[in-house]
């Protein structure tokens, strides 16, 4: 369970994209969702550590969890 090895900050992001699954939401309504503030550095290095891990992906400027997490 990945939710539970990330750190908090990651998870909430997380959550918020799996609610939003097969969906792709933009950094901004991400940052609304989430309560998270979109110009905080933690929001850009949460997401770079989501992509890195493989749990997110861009599609154009919008963010969505990876299909491979509901396979």
């Amino acid at each position: 369970n990945w939710l539970a090895l990330l750190p908090a900050y990651e998870s909430a992001l997380l959550v918020v994209l799996f609610e939003e699954y097969p969906g792709a939401i933009s950094r901004e309504k991400l940052s609304e969702l989430s309560g998270k503030s979109i110009t905080s550095s933690a929001f850009s290095s949460a997401i770079s550590t989501l992509k890195k891990n493989g749990l997110v992906v861009q599609e154009g400027t919008d963010l969505k969890a990876s299909d491979d997490l509901f396979v």
